[in-house]
């Protein structure tokens, strides 16, 4: 029986892909560089600030340490962020119905605590999850298991009895190497067949998956 669900934040919680596409774009402006959203989403999605912006350095040959990179990146994201980041279509109803049901709720995310918790608080929910787990309490990035361990490891949660929600490869691929099923909602980009066949079901908003835990649990 499934007591603990797991959320992912950036483009499955929050519809901050494009955000996220929109601030690469924003360090390599200055330099005449461009990024695609596929490239960034192919790349660069799912993993934590300070490895992505390793690899934006490298790439692009940008005159930054990663360290200074970051810091950058930080400061124009939470400039943006300030505006607001909406929830994705149904996370209210499918948090509401899970708090209802006694279910464990958790964030894992790849995001830095302080960003992450604004966030939610600036959507009035962060108050609804029993843990928290970010990208700046582990060692390793998705799709390493490190976060979605975390988060279980905060809630005294065990994997068979865990359900990740994701929208990215790297997630998907996390959440099967921390031994626990996962759902996926594509976001930007959908899973390849590899990502399919490891997921419980695709869905197309959160909202539906009241119906998987009400078959799943019945």
């Amino acid at each position: 029986m499934i007591n603990t669900v797991i959320f992912d934040m950036d483009g499955l919680l929050i519809d901050s892909e494009v955000l996220w596409a929109k601030v690469f774009q924003y360090m390599l402006d200055p330099f005449g560089k461009e990024i695609p959203v596929k490239h960034y989403v192919q790349y660069y999605s799912g993993k934590t600030i300070r490895e992505n912006m390793e690899n934006l350095v490298k790439e692009y040959g940008l005159p930054y340490t990663t360290e200074e990179a970051v810091k950058r990146v930080l400061d124009f994201e939470d400039a943006e962020e300030r505006k607001g980041v909406p929830l994705k279509p149904g996370a209210r109803v499918l948090i509401k119905y899970l708090k209802e049901k006694q279910y464990k709720v958790v964030l894992a995310t790849s995001s830095l605590g302080k960003r992450a918790r604004t966030i939610l608080d600036q959507n009035g929910i962060l108050d609804q999850f029993d843990g928290i787990a970010c990208g700046d309490e582990v060692k390793r990035g998705k799709p390493a298991p490190d976060i979605f361990l975390k988060g279980m490891e905060v809630v005294n949660a065990q994997p068979e009895h865990s359900l990740v929600i994701e929208d990215s490869e790297s997630g998907i691929h996390a959440a099967r190497a921390a031994g626990v099923r996962v759902i996926c909602i594509p976001d930007l980009k959908q899973p390849t067949q590899e990502g399919r066949d490891m997921c419980e079901c695709i869905l197309s908003n959160l909202e539906e998956v009241i119906e998987f835990l009400e078959k799943e649990n019945a």
